[in-house]
């Protein structure tokens, strides 16, 4: 994990509500692995060269699983129609 996703996964994990807007790109706590897969390769200069994909996808896992644990937080999203309509991903892996 990055220092930014380390942050994110951090104060996701303490917290009892998460809200968020999202206006360019889907969520990561909502992303599939293929639409995380397809970002990554497509912003690969924006990461370090000791990035892989596969560390991120496990990454975002375990973000995503604090979501489903007992006593988990809620969870509330608001998402832009661009995020949506934007070509950051396949149309069927965004449907998905």
């Amino acid at each position: 994990m990055g220092p930014r996703q380390a942050l994110y996964a951090a104060l996701e994990a303490g917290a009892e509500h998460i809200a968020e807007c999202h206006i360019t790109l889907l969520p990561g706590l909502l992303q599939i692995p293929v639409y995380t897969e397809v970002r990554a390769v497509a912003d690969r200069a924006a990461y370090p060269r000791r990035f892989t994909v596969e560390r991120a996808l496990e990454a975002r896992a375990a973000r995503q699983r604090v979501l489903d644990r007992p006593g988990g937080p809620t969870y509330e999203v608001i998402i832009d129609e661009l995020a949506i309509r934007r070509h950051a991903a396949p149309p069927e892996v965004v449907r998905a």
